[in-house]
């Protein structure tokens, strides 16, 4: 293997790492105010994940990965849970959402319109919206009850001209919602 191979290999090893590390240190540092924040948005989207009699999952793309294992983890706490991953779909279900249900959209870039577009008539029935995405500034958290944001580097190795980004923020994400949601269970037993 070329030296400049393992250059390219290391650096995004390091990549890696430091949108793990980031994505951490932004859900679990308490020392600032801003970062209080984002630990009372794991307590707040655990709280929303507690109250939902039905949870609709939004994911397109890659993301749908991310998306699958949250419904396989919170249909293990009998959480009556399904999964959209088709434009059409999501804008017909978004139709029927009540109060006591919760949408969990999924998105890197927080800017999919076929995403926020049905979370708009959500929003209009006073369901519940939980974004997990990396763009804080996106229409997708705009839209949002509750957010939580992870890191992701600015640094992409992409050949393709399609959605390729690493999910690894959403996936650290998800980690975190089920672990603060069992801990909540095992507290409340």
């Amino acid at each position: 293997l070329s030296i400049v191979y393992n250059r390219k290999i290391r650096k995004t090893l390091n990549m890696n790492l430091r949108e793990v590390r980031k994505t951490s240190m932004d859900i679990n540092q308490r020392l600032t105010e801003e970062l209080q924040v984002k630990r009372w948005q794991v307590d707040a989207a655990v709280k929303l994940i507690d109250e939902a009699e039905e949870i609709l999952l939004f994911a397109r793309g890659l993301t749908i990965h991310v998306a699958n294992e949250l419904l396989r983890k919170l249909q293990l706490f009998h959480k009556s849970v399904s999964l959209y991953d088709d434009p059409q779909q999501m804008l017909y279900y978004t139709r029927f959402v009540k109060e006591h249900q919760l949408v969990i959209a999924l998105s890197l870039s927080g800017e999919n319109a076929e995403i926020n577009i049905p979370l708009k008539q959500v929003n209009r029935q006073l369901g519940n919206i939980l974004a997990l995405t990396t763009n804080q500034d996106s229409e997708l958290v705009r839209l949002s009850d509750v957010c939580l944001i992870g890191y992701k580097s600015r640094l992409e190795i992409n050949h393709f001209d399609l959605d390729v980004h690493s999910r690894l923020p959403l996936f650290i994400l998800g980690r975190v919602l089920i672990d603060g949601y069992s801990i909540y269970q095992k507290n409340n037993d």
